[in-house]
């Protein structure tokens, strides 16, 4: 998705501050395990989906980083303005939607926590309390 159009659009807003989900370190092989993230609602509303992108630190520094971040989004750390960003054109993100009942209410400054794990190269998120099954088609309901 294009989150920076979509927000101008005012298809879609923030509801959460940004937060980091996983860390790999692929030179080291180390590969995170899943686990639960408490998120700070900055307005009522219903998280309908969760946008998310990658930030790769190229150099060892980590000055140097490609990443698809939103514009629009402030960053989780500003020292990333100052760091030797490149993005690829078209800035675009991915997208994990949540259908239905699946779909969360919140409240401004009540804490929300969702798990979250990977399968494969897929992130996943998933409310306590609910699961996630696969159909045969691969679609998540």
């Amino acid at each position: 998705v294009d989150l920076d159009s979509m927000v101008e659009k005012g298809c879609a807003r923030q509801l959460s501050h940004v937060f980091e989900v996983f860390s790999f370190d692929f030179e080291a092989n180390i590969l995170p395990a899943g686990r639960t993230i408490k998120l700070q609602p900055l307005a009522d509303g219903t998280i309908t989906a969760i946008v998310f992108w990658y930030e790769m630190h190229m150099d060892p520094d980590g000055d140097i980083i490609l990443t698809n971040w939103p514009e629009c989004i402030p960053p989780a750390d500003f020292s990333m303005m100052e760091k030797d960003l490149h993005r690829p054109q078209p800035l675009r993100q991915a997208v994990c939607y949540f259908q239905g009942d699946y779909a969360k209410q919140v409240t401004k400054d009540d804490p929300v926590e969702i798990n979250v794990g990977y399968t494969k190269s897929w992130p996943q998120f998933v409310w306590p309390g609910t699961e996630m099954v696969q159909r045969e088609s691969g679609e998540m309901i």
